[in-house]
């Protein structure tokens, strides 16, 4: 008989515990299929294969759990068909051996093919390493993606982690995000070169624990790492600083011709007098939080397909005015789009910097620096697409810096959160702004007006005419008390001649 909508909802009623809330998305039904099933079970519920023998008829091919607490060995037992699995567990009905029991449940998923494997949430105070017992269940697989994040993992450790790399596996993504790990090695970085398969990684660097560190040796000079052949997006990104003191120096990725998004925010290199050689055809780079005081002109320079720099809170306040020819450092990336240097102390930006042949129009992003006047970009039309210069120490632009402006044509400049001017010596300055159409955030803009009080900008210039003639006024009363103060001057000064 075929399975109906309205027996499926009758078979999920009588196998499922009244008091537990039942949600089906996008279900189907076609060849007695029901595609996605979601779960969200009372606290403190232990699963079991008991409350889900009548499922099998559904050959269910997603399934997601909530609040689960702990996992009997047969919890799946009745989803042969089963893809997806996504769990979620209760951070404050956890049992403290939830991991290992949901681990040793994924043993009836020995010999299968899956997609996707996904466990998220468990708590600090069930933190674990990552070794053999859970490699070991994972290698009987055929898994796509596997996704443990935001699970307290604290390390991973190495042999386990190459072996299930160099045994024949079908992982393709592997997300370990949010997981803040305490090492002294970051060996298991080097069982990467292992997969076969692997196109996405991310993982966190583990956080050295140790409070010193040796500068930069001559061993730092050269240095090679291997990734796997098929690796296309690799992110090491960590939420805190992992605050080594090596230099990047020259390294050379191995098998990285695949790579093109590379997340290394908050890996904090000593200095950044090197070159990064193996992967040319990386378009997103991300090296915010590195100690780039010591710069190289070729730092990028291997990168020719480079799309987005990401650089925040990087030292290049200090590095870039370091370059002995500033026009080198970007001179190679002409594909380049989008270059965020946020908080890097910025005061100015050396010359060259931006002169090359981009073959598009760029996005600036200069957020949170210390520039009192428009960096140096070149004077071009077409050039630059977007500038931000929010929260810098911007009073009012220049009439150099306005006609810089109207040659370039930016289509949006973003000024906001800087302690803009609203005076009859910021007139030109503010006219410019009404009739140039390029500042994007005149709405959220507050200025500071003559008297010390606080107003929007965009109300401020509704009323721009009548604050033109008033300040006309004021300058022509000005005019006229030196001239009457002249006047009067002149004449006591004839009168004493004159007696």
């Amino acid at each position: 008989m075929e399975m109906t909508m309205s027996n499926a909802f009758l078979v999920i009623c009588q196998c499922i515990l009244l008091t537990w809330s039942i949600k089906v998305t996008h279900s189907k039904l076609n060849d007695q299929i029901l595609q996605d099933l979601e779960i969200f079970a009372p606290s403190g519920q232990k699963f079991s294969d008991n409350l889900f023998q009548n499922l099998k008829c559904l050959k269910i091919e997603i399934l997601s759990v909530y609040a689960v607490s702990s996992l009997a060995p047969d919890t799946f037992i009745s989803f042969p068909t089963l893809k997806t699995l996504r769990i979620t567990i209760s951070p404050r009905a956890a049992a403290y051996d939830a991991i290992s029991s949901i681990f040793n449940s994924f043993k009836v998923f020995k010999g299968k093919n899956m997609t996707e494997i996904s466990i998220t949430k468990n708590p600090h105070r069930n933190g674990f390493v990552l070794g053999h017992n859970h490699f070991a269940v994972l290698q009987d697989i055929c898994l796509q993606k596997l996704n443990l994040v935001d699970d307290s993992i604290l390390a991973i450790h190495f042999k386990p982690f190459e072996v299930y790399g160099f045994k024949e596996n079908c992982l393709q993504e592997l997300d370990l995000s949010n997981n803040l790990m305490f090492d002294s090695k970051s060996n298991y970085l080097y069982a990467f070169c292992m997969f076969k398969h692997l196109k996405i990684a991310r993982i966190p660097l583990m956080v050295v624990r140790k409070t010193r560190f040796k500068r930069s040796t001559e061993n730092d000079v050269y240095e090679s790492f291997c990734l796997p052949k098929t690796l296309e997006e690799l992110d090491f990104h960590s939420n805190v600083k992992e605050r080594t003191r090596k230099g990047i120096a020259h390294k050379t990725i191995i098998n990285g011709s695949n790579l093109k998004d590379l997340n290394l925010a908050n890996i904090t290199f000593g200095d950044c007098n090197g070159t990064i050689f193996g992967i040319e055809n990386l378009e997103y780079f991300d090296m915010s939080g590195f100690i780039c005081k010591v710069l190289s002109e070729h730092l990028l320079s291997q990168f020719p397909k480079l799309i987005t720099l990401i650089a925040q809170d990087a030292s290049f306040g200090v590095g870039l005015n370091t370059l002995t020819d500033a026009s080198e450092f970007l001179k190679m990336n002409l594909d380049l789009q989008h270059i965020d240097l946020m908080k890097n102390n910025i005061k100015s930006l050396p010359d060259g910097l931006f002169h090359h042949p981009f073959r598009q129009k760029l996005s600036i992003i200069l957020d949170r620096n210390n520039l009192q006047s428009l960096p140096n970009f070149p004077s071009k039309p077409n050039t630059i697409k977007r500038i931000s210069l929010k929260y810098n120490r911007l009073s009012c632009l220049s009439e150099n810096d306005m006609a810089m402006l109207n040659i370039i044509k930016p289509s949006s400049v973003f000024p906001g959160g800087n302690p803009i001017e609203c005076s009859c010596n910021t007139l030109s300055f503010l006219k410019w702004v009404n009739h140039s159409g390029f500042i994007s955030d005149v709405n959220d803009i507050e200025c500071v007006s003559q008297n010390g009080t606080l107003a929007t900008l965009s109300h401020f210039l509704q009323n721009l005419k009548t604050y033109e003639i008033s300040c006309q006024m004021k300058l022509w009363i000005t005019v006229a008390s030196c001239i009457t103060s002249f006047t009067i001057i002149a004449t006591d000064l004839l009168l004493s001649i004159s007696f």
